[in-house]
């Protein structure tokens, strides 16, 4: 779409077809070919001009708007010119920054055709998602884009006086390893003042941060506020349209006058001649108890007839271990009896006699050994 046309038009892109019909291009062709009018004798040309890529434009924007949704609070949605360029310079090229006639483009889609923020020639303000429309820029969303400008300015500065402080310490020690006095006394004077400039501009970006952090709150507080508000003009629009109290205390008297009726038509139509005997429920509701009992009193018996088998046989079991520890007991006395029995005829066979002493002598001599001559 030419640049021109892009920027000027008033009505958003969507709203209406730039593009050429097919039905022009037809037309166009069959007037190139003579059918239609008389052929051009001049070839026409394409003028050379800027144009916007509609396709990198959606692709842009809906980058930035993917960003934006994780900001929440209603000053983080508010950013400076300078502030929105250093965010998105880079979201859809990083080797191609956006110039500031593709921050215009951007700008001038984003409010006109995607109705995603307002702006003024400084400030640029993203709606809230549940928006239909980006509110108008304030004088306090000007002053919010501003600090947030200053306090990142400042903070800028800080890093290199920490490196002009770290490069005069340095320079310092080394003049005094050279004993070059003077230029140690230049060094540390200079290593002061970034010093003092140090803690002035942190004082005073300590200080930004705070104002901002209350700019920030108050913001927050005035977004929950017209919140409440709308939901308490929605409560009343509502509470209006039942009646309010007496209204809706009216319509549930209604309710419960015409509940009360039904049940008395009910009770009419299911009326009988005959009423209920009340002997016969009794009756029936004994006879119930009555089998009820018996059949508790029949598994309580059936429990305890069979505890009981199971105690007899216990009791057999145990009798029965008794018999065979008697009839073990037994079979061993009559072992050890026998046992008895033998050792003492063995010892009856044994001869207790004890041979004569003086025979035993004669034989000794007669075993004598007899010497023989050599």
């Amino acid at each position: 779409m030419p640049l021109n046309e892009f920027l000027h038009l008033k009505e958003s892109i969507y709203s209406r077809s730039w593009m050429p019909s097919a039905w022009k291009v037809i037309q166009w062709g069959l007037r190139q070919v003579g059918v239609l009018g008389q052929q051009s004798s001049l070839p026409q040309k394409l003028g050379v001009g800027n144009f916007v890529l509609i396709k990198n434009v959606e692709l842009v924007a809906d980058e930035i708007l993917k960003k934006m949704k994780e900001h929440t609070s209603t000053a983080d949605r508010v950013l400076s010119r300078a502030d929105f360029m250093k965010r998105f310079a880079d979201v859809l090229n990083p080797t191609a920054p956006l110039t500031a006639n593709d921050l215009n483009i951007i700008l001038v889609h984003l409010a006109r055709d995607k109705h995603a923020i307002s702006y003024s020639a400084q400030t640029i303000k993203f709606k809230p998602e549940h928006e239909p429309v980006a509110e108008p820029v304030t004088q306090e969303d000007e002053a919010i884009a501003n600090l947030r400008d200053t306090l990142a300015n400042i903070n800028a500065q800080i890093p290199p006086l920490h490196e002009k402080i770290t490069l005069a310490d340095a320079a310092a020690r080394e003049a005094v390893a050279s004993e070059q006095m003077i230029r140690a006394k230049a060094a540390l004077r200079s290593k002061k003042l970034a010093e003092t400039a140090l803690a002035q501009r942190t004082d005073v970006a300590l200080r930004l941060e705070s104002v901002f952090a209350q700019l920030q709150q108050a913001a927050d507080q005035v977004e929950i506020v017209e919140a409440m508000r709308a939901g308490a003009d929605a409560l009343k629009s509502l509470n209006e349209k039942v009646g309010g109290a007496e209204g809706v205390q009216g319509v549930v008297d209604a309710v419960n006058e015409q509940m009360t009726t039904t049940d008395e038509i009910s009770n009419i139509i299911n009326e009988t001649e005959q009423p209920l005997d009340d002997a016969e429920i009794d009756d029936e509701f004994e006879a119930l108890e009555k089998a009820e009992k018996e059949k508790k009193e029949q598994e309580e018996a059936a429990k305890t007839a069979a505890r009981l088998a199971e105690l007899a046989e216990v009791d057999q079991k145990h009798k029965e271990k008794e018999q065979e520890e008697k009839l073990r007991q037994a079979h061993d006395q009559q072992r050890k009896d026998a046992d008895v029995e033998k050792a003492s005829e063995s010892f009856a066979n044994l001869s207790f006699a004890q041979p004569n002493q003086d025979e035993e002598m004669e034989d000794a001599e007669d075993e004598k050994p007899v010497p023989i001559p050599a």
